[in-house]
C-alpha cells in the first residue's frame, strides 16, 4: 500500500530572494502547474521563489502565492534529485524533467529512463531514503 510522505517537522519558509548559486528547479517549469494540472508550463523569472536552496519559477500570481504558502506541497521530492542514483551512489544528482514520474502524489525526477524504470519496480525502496541533502552538494543546473 502507498503511504503519504511525512510533512516536514520543522516549518521552512521560502526565501524572497535567492543566492546567486541557487539550483534551478524543474528546468524553470512551474511546480504548481505540474502538480495540480500535470502540465509543463514555463515559469517566469520575476515570479521566482527559493525553497530549500532551489529556485522555482511560477507561471502566474496565483501559482506564486500557492507555492510561497506551501512549497512542500509542490516541489519535487529530494530537491529534484534522482532517488535511484542517490540510493546507489550516495550522490545527489539533479534529475531532468524529461524523466519525471509521480508516485503517491509526489513528483520525482530521474537522470535517465533506466533509473525511472528501476524506481517504478519498487518505489518504496527509494522513497524511504532518509538522507540529508545539502543544496550546495547537488549536481545540477545553477543560476549564475
Amino acid at each position: 500500500p502507498q503511504r503519504p510522505l511525512p510533512s516536514p517537522t520543522v516549518e521552512q519558509r521560502p526565501e524572497e530572494t535567492s543566492p546567486a548559486s541557487s539550483l534551478i528547479g524543474l528546468a524553470g517549469y512551474s511546480p504548481v502547474a505540474i502538480k495540480t494540472r500535470r502540465v509543463w508550463v514555463k515559469g517566469r523569472q520575476d515570479l521566482a521563489v527559493t525553497w530549500q536552496g532551489v529556485m522555482y519559477y511560477l507561471a502566474n500570481d496565483r501559482e506564486y502565492l500557492a507555492f510561497k504558502n506551501s512549497p512542500h506541497r509542490y516541489a519535487p521530492r529530494m530537491l529534484g534529485c534522482d532517488p535511484v542514483v542517490l540510493w546507489n551512489s550516495d550522490r545527489a544528482v539533479q534529475g531532468v524533467v524529461e524523466f519525471g514520474a509521480f508516485y503517491d502524489g509526489d513528483l520525482y525526477l530521474f537522470t535517465a529512463g533506466e533509473t525511472r524504470d528501476r524506481f517504478k519496480l519498487n518505489p518504496d525502496q527509494f522513497v524511504q531514503i532518509r538522507h540529508v541533502l545539502n543544496p550546495e552538494e547537488v549536481i545540477g543546473t545553477r543560476l549564475r
